[in-house]
């Protein structure tokens, strides 16, 4: 994991049974390309075409009846340079997972579910070039 990035080709092994799989189109080759179908996936109540817009939003999924969020890229989002690294860094921002943390326990104890990650999932052939990116 890069900056809260997975590389993995399979993403079965992230999935529970509260988990709502979101799968970016391939080809994507625009900012507004690329928020629109985060608005369609993840069917965002509200929102403008920005990046401040998608941070917010990726930083809260309230409206999701689930307890994990994969954000699954086919490939790699064909964007200029600056809005590249602009959408790697808000995935790295709002990408986390613990696996060790236990649901059950929680809603046990709390009567209320857990939320345990948003997980940004890119396949793993593109894992040099991302961290050549994040690191620009």
């Amino acid at each position: 994991m890069i900056k809260g990035i997975i590389f993995a080709d399979d993403f079965s092994k992230y999935i529970n049974s509260s988990t709502f799989i979101g799968v970016l189109n391939d080809g994507i080759v625009s900012k507004e390309e690329l928020i629109l179908d985060f608005k369609e996936k993840f069917q965002f109540p509200h929102g403008s075409i920005s990046w401040d817009s998608l941070d917010d939003l990726l930083s809260d999924f309230q409206w999701l009846d689930a307890t994990r969020v994969l954000i699954v890229h086919k490939s790699i989002p064909s964007l200029i340079n600056n809005d590249l690294k602009i959408y790697l860094d808000i995935l790295s921002k709002v990408s986390f997972y613990d696996p060790n943390r236990d649901l059950k326990r929680y809603f046990k104890k709390y009567k209320v579910k857990s939320f345990d990650g948003v997980i940004a999932i890119m396949p793993s052939k593109y894992k040099d070039m991302i961290e050549v990116i994040l690191k620009s």
